[in-house]
């Protein structure tokens, strides 16, 4: 039986284990991965810019959009704070804020029927909407309207437009019972 020196003993080993490139070897084969990489995804970019688009989804009017067409309509009244004419302007009024925001629209008929303070939404779109309707209520109310607004934290529109339709609400709402008062205790005979 012939016994092996130590050298060749390990031969077979080594021709199993490759040996590691030197670091300087390592980094240009990385560096030309890159490359190679940076250029499929320019490539990619390029046939992304020259295939045809496909029909974009629809996402509903932009809100310029929308400011252009409520021009066309009119401008909004304003408000005076007479219960006789709060049934017409909030009528116009919601019609208006519906064209703008359908959540803002949602926001207010919810609030407009709650006989507890609402406070202001907790999400954050939700708040910039009140805020938002907040700066329209008070370019729009005058008079005894105006003064009910002045009484809600600013940027608080919806609790505005909640504590208004309380005030001013007409006979039909199920809240706007101080409303109907007052138009019974106005009546002219």
């Amino acid at each position: 039986m012939r016994r092996r020196s130590v050298p060749d003993a390990l031969s077979p080993l080594q021709s199993d284990i490759e040996l590691e490139p030197p670091p300087d070897t390592m980094m240009e084969e990385m560096r030309n991965q890159m490359l190679q990489m940076q250029q499929e995804i320019y490539q990619l970019r390029a046939a992304a810019a020259a295939a045809p688009t496909t029909a974009p989804v629809y996402q509903g009017p932009s809100a310029s959009d929308i400011a252009r067409e409520l021009t066309k309509v009119g401008k909004l009244d304003s408000y005076n704070g007479t219960p006789e004419k709060c049934a017409e302007w909030e009528f116009t009024f919601m019609g208006y804020i519906g064209g703008m925001s359908e959540e803002l629209f949602r926001l207010i008929h919810v609030s407009k029927h709650s006989k507890e303070p609402v406070g202001n939404p907790l999400d954050e779109s939700g708040r910039a909407l009140s805020a938002r309707l907040y700066q329209m209520l008070t370019m729009l109310l005058k008079k005894s309207a105006h003064k009910i607004l002045r009484t809600v934290p600013q940027g608080h529109g919806v609790e505005a437009f909640r504590r208004l339709s309380l005030r001013f609400g007409n006979a039909t709402d199920d809240i706007g019972t101080t409303g109907m008062l007052n138009q019974i205790l106005n009546y002219k005979f």
